[in-house]
């Protein structure tokens, strides 16, 4: 049975070797730890360092390497799955309630407002979908992110965000928008085809917000019961 001193410096070890997030540093000093206690029963006249370096020599150049990279791509896949069962939830019951009252909104819109205005409401419900998401991504930090002390391979940001081309292809929507809310003098109007795909995309921000938001808590409750001592008390 090794020492607490011993686990520590598993842990330094795990560091030294550009292992820095701590989930996956109880892992590898889990790992480490079970196959130097083998090597020092087998034979006792090893020391713990010896031992040490034998297993870590049995890892080959990239042991460890490969490991991260391994835990990395599984995290990866985990949550694209998560992502993709909490947006279907948003097409059944009860989630499909919101989204439908998100889509009435966007169909009502042009019973209000001539056609020619249909731009500049747009432009309005692009800002407050920016918003909203702004919200979450605050709401986010407040409530998470100043709350844990030690980094988590599990609760990193990239798992949680969605692909920057969806932000790219909101700014190709709001350029369009000013385009025609600019021009609206001149005779160019949207198109109503334009405007409810415009409009849609800007519910599917919404709900990329609210789904970001639960995978947030889901992920941090999980890692707050896996490990707590990553949390600030």
């Amino acid at each position: 049975m090794l020492t607490k001193s011993q686990i520590d410096q598993l842990f330094v070890f795990c560091e030294k070797h550009r292992v820095l997030h701590y989930d996956l540093q109880v892992e590898i000093v889990d790992h480490l730890a079970n196959a130097i206690e083998e090597r020092m029963a087998n034979t006792p006249s090893l020391d713990f360092d010896t031992a040490l370096k034998q297993v870590h020599d049995g890892f080959g150049p990239l042991g460890l390497r490969n490991m991260t990279a391994g835990r990395e791509q599984a995290m990866e896949k985990r949550y694209r799955f998560m992502k993709w069962q909490l947006f279907k939830s948003y097409f059944s019951l009860p989630k499909f309630a919101f989204t439908c009252l998100l889509l009435a909104l966007v169909v009502s819109m042009p019973a209000f407002f001539r056609q020619d205005q249909l731009s500049w409401v747009l432009l309005v419900f692009f800002g407050l979908t920016a918003l909203w998401y702004l919200r979450f991504h605050w709401a986010v930090y407040q409530r998470y992110r100043k709350q844990q002390r030690l980094p988590l391979l599990m609760t990193h940001s990239s798992y949680l965000y969605f692909s920057p081309a969806l932000l790219a292809f909101g700014f190709q929507i709001l350029n369009g928008a000013l385009k025609y809310s600019g021009y609206a003098a001149e005779g160019l109007q949207m198109s109503m085809v334009q405007y409810y795909l415009c409009s849609i995309v800007c519910v599917f921000y919404i709900l990329f917000a609210q789904i970001r938001w639960e995978m947030w808590h889901i992920v941090h409750q999980k890692a707050r019961e896996m490990y707590p001592l990553a949390f600030a008390k």
